[in-house]
């Protein structure tokens, strides 16, 4: 029996992340069949952790619900996944998932690898300029998509300026336009900009948030802190790391976990991997 098809199902529970680099070093079809044999909250676990190439290709070789595997991951895992197979085999896995994330992942998918586009966050509500600021806390106050940033924009949706919550709650009875409250310099991020001029943009130094737009200046989404911070984490894991040890590594951690308690020699394994890479 291969040592995939030994994997403690606890383990995914327990450190899925350290599973999912793990799985990096096994053969494919093996690594389909664990993914196979696994429940829904078992996947639900597993696969934000895996790389593009490996969800991709259980999507198309899993005999369970693969394609609905799609609704496990966020917008931008699932279009970088859908980005790696052809359009032929694309559409059919689109056609089973949600309507609403059909739409995002697709305009995700439009945008080059790698660029701000394809790693932004398309659902952010803009506000119209002609719009009051009693409007817009009544917009916000009734669960509208607002981000502490608001960011105005045209009839033509062209950003035109920002504010923040806490301005618009601080009037939320005024009926002046919300261009009264409103800074019209704004930072933002260009739609192709690659990642390395998106972390080097010097508007992170006074935004936790910046506005992504297009050539025209069109308001096309949002790119977060928590988005910068995870694409520091993968350029400097790509960067500076060997992926020979990071497999040693994640392997000596499940085997300190316990792993050997099921899996004796798996177990030893590790240990001789840990050595390697010590």
């Amino acid at each position: 029996m291969s040592v995939v098809k030994k994997f403690c199902h606890e383990y995914v529970e327990f450190s899925p992340k350290s599973v999912s680099r793990f799985l990096e070093s096994c053969p494919l079809d093996e690594v389909v069949a664990f993914l196979d044999s696994l429940d829904t909250d078992g996947l639900k676990l597993l696969l934000p952790q895996m790389n593009s190439y490996l969800v991709g290709s259980f999507l198309l070789q899993g005999q369970n619900s693969a394609p609905e595997s799609l609704n496990y991951l966020s917008d931008v895992h699932a279009a970088a996944v859908l980005s790696g197979i052809s359009e032929s085999q694309r559409k059919p896995i689109l056609e089973r998932i949600d309507h609403k994330k059909r739409l995002k992942i697709g305009r995700l998918i439009s945008f080059i690898p790698g660029s701000a586009g394809s790693v932004m966050d398309s659902a952010v509500l803009p506000v119209q300029s002609s719009d009051t600021v009693k409007s817009c806390a009544a917009s916000i106050s009734g669960g509208g998509r607002h981000d502490y940033y608001i960011y105005v924009v045209s009839e033509e949706n062209i950003l035109i300026g920002v504010t923040t919550m806490r301005r618009v709650f601080e009037m939320k009875n005024s009926l002046d336009p919300i261009l009264t409250i409103m800074d019209e310099h704004v930072n933002t991020i260009r739609v192709d900009d690659s990642t390395p001029e998106v972390l080097a943009n010097p508007g992170w130094d006074d935004n936790h948030a910046m506005p992504v737009v297009d050539y025209h200046g069109k308001l096309l989404g949002v790119i977060r802190y928590s988005t910068l911070k995870s694409m520091q984490k993968r350029r400097h894991i790509n960067h500076g790391k060997n992926e020979a040890h990071l497999t040693g590594t994640e392997l000596g951690e499940l085997y300190s976990l316990g792993f050997s308690a099921f899996l004796g020699g798996t177990g030893s394994v590790a240990k001789e991997m840990s050595k390697d890479y010590e």
